[in-house]
């Protein structure tokens, strides 16, 4: 093999070694940062979460109402007990996923009620799928507080 094609092959061979380190790089560095992990011992978990978390204006809210109560979360159940006449309420999330977020990190499993306060409106129960089952539904904009039921709710124990 002459000298050119021996040095030709060794550049080759290096700037695939480099291709195939930084192509090594870059999955681990993609795999790692979507491993965001919240731990199920409930002392790492947040016991509070507040402030409003949408990315409507202020003006828009202002217009709406604010109630609190009891939210549930799971595969075929998203209500709202209100703390002042304990209806219990079809929940239309309309938080970008923000409410169901907050929900998942302030619980360990589904069907755990949290306490919330947030900002919406009522109107009528949706005409198909789980739903229909209410009497009404509650449209959520905008998540003012969400815990854990006793920690700094102020909803009765129902």
């Amino acid at each position: 093999m002459s000298r050119l094609n021996h040095t030709l092959l060794q550049r080759r061979f290096n700037r695939l070694s480099h291709y195939f380190l930084l192509s090594f790089c870059l999955v681990l560095t993609l795999g790692c940062a979507n491993q965001v992990k919240i731990s199920p011992d409930s002392e790492h978990r947040p016991k509070a979460l507040s402030a409003y978390q949408n990315n409507d204006s202020e003006d828009s809210l202002k217009n709406l109402d604010t109630f609190r109560g009891r939210y549930t979360y799971g595969h075929e159940v998203r209500t709202l007990i209100l703390c002042d006449d304990f209806r219990e309420l079809w929940v239309l999330d309309n938080t970008n996923g923000l409410l169901v977020h907050n929900y998942k990190t302030l619980t360990s499993e589904p069907y755990q009620p949290i306490f919330v306060e947030v900002k919406g409106k009522i109107t009528e129960a949706p005409e198909d799928g789980f739903g229909e089952e209410y009497q009404a539904a509650i449209i959520i904009e905008a998540i003012i507080h969400a815990s854990r039921i006793g920690e700094s709710s102020k909803c009765p124990k129902q």
